[in-house]
């Protein structure tokens, strides 16, 4: 999500590397780098120049515990006016979502919260233009059964539609 970053999505290269690891007793390691470049100060418009920011989430499935997270960071975010004195309604399904928010003591920089019926880590993350950013976050989760010989694991990506990242896996 996008927010305060101008017009800046068009001047990012984003690149996605996710490494896995399974061990024997069916703990599933994933180690996420998400790599975000600005390249906005090759524009001569101000727009395109700014710090693009964005509120990055990564669903996981239900159970995923973080364990690591480097490179974001918190960011206050006030209303632009009183929405409940001008009579605005809220929306249900973001109150739902909203009131699964838990700070995390450890890496206080990152929401967890519950998601389309998912775990998921929000975090904010600024880019510079001309600069490169990254951010790294840790997570695991116990698959139901042990692994044994024969044993399928599937991985599914879902990817916001219209994401211009490069994925490696």
């Amino acid at each position: 999500a996008n927010i305060g970053g101008a017009k800046t999505d068009i001047f990012i290269d984003e690149s996605v590397l996710l490494q896995s690891t399974i061990d024997e007793d069916g703990t599933v390691s994933n180690h996420i780098r998400v790599t975000r470049s600005h390249f906005g100060d090759r524009s001569k418009y101000w727009w395109y120049r700014v710090p693009n920011e964005e509120y990055l989430r990564v669903l996981t499935p239900r159970g995923a515990r973080l364990t690591n997270a480097l490179g974001g960071h918190a960011k206050k975010v006030s209303p632009p006016l009183d929405y409940e004195k001008k009579g605005f309604k809220r929306d249900p399904l973001v109150e739902t979502m909203e009131a699964t928010i838990v700070k995390n003591v450890t890496f206080p920089e990152v929401d967890t919260f519950e998601e389309s019926e998912k775990n998921a880590f929000g975090v904010w993350t600024t880019v510079a233009r001309g600069k490169t950013a990254k951010l790294e976050l840790g997570y695991t989760r116990k698959l139901p059964h042990a692994i044994r010989d024969g044993t399928t694991y599937a991985f599914i990506l879902e990817k916001q539609a219209g994401s211009r990242a490069k994925y490696s896996f």
